[in-house]
């Protein structure tokens, strides 16, 4: 009985000219019509949530760059402080041993740490050059203390986005904030 239904299913297969478990064309194409529909549906939001990550990932990025020389300023008594400067793209950190005990940098005092190519660009009155004193509070680069606000460019980004793009640096904290009305809001 098994050989006759073999034989049986060879010769459907060569009389139809085709396996009764194959796809046909018509199923294929649509198939993928449905698949196009589903990712022209997904594509927008999914490149929303990117664009938002990026960003965030852009603004912690200095937010713990800051936050480290911070702590470094704070473990070390011996005179070395620690800092960052800032392109409208880059972010250089650095240590520096203050040998006048003046908290200015003198030409050739400060060791590079590490260099951060930003993704975006810094808003313009971005502070150039911020450290940190052995307390841990903010100095700028004429060595007065005070509050400063790092923002990341968000001209050419789609509106509404919900993303972390402005820091906010007082003479004891840095938080990461959102940008409205041109003042960085932190939660």
């Amino acid at each position: 009985m098994y050989i006759i239904d073999t034989m049986k299913l060879k010769n459907d297969t060569i009389r139809y000219g085709r396996n009764q478990s194959a796809f046909t064309l018509v199923e294929m194409l649509v198939v993928i019509s449905i698949a196009v529909i589903i990712m022209a549906i997904a594509l927008p939001p999914l490149h929303r949530w990117l664009i938002r990550y990026k960003l965030n990932q852009e603004t912690a990025t200095i937010y713990n760059a800051l936050a480290e020389m911070r702590f470094r300023s704070l473990a070390h008594k011996n005179g070395k402080l620690w800092g960052a400067s800032f392109t409208s793209n880059s972010m250089t950190t650095f240590s520096w041993i203050d040998k006048n005990f003046d908290g200015q940098i003198s030409s050739g005092e400060e060791t590079p740490l590490a260099t951060y190519s930003l993704d975006y660009t810094l808003v313009a009155g971005f502070p150039t050059l911020i450290w940190f004193d052995s307390r841990g509070i903010i100095r700028q680069s004429n060595g007065i203390q005070g509050n400063a606000t790092i923002t990341i460019s968000s001209s050419n980004l789609p509106t509404g986005l919900d993303a972390y793009d402005c820091i906010a640096i007082s003479a004891n904290r840095i938080r990461e904030g959102k940008l409205s009305g041109g003042i960085c809001n932190v939660s």
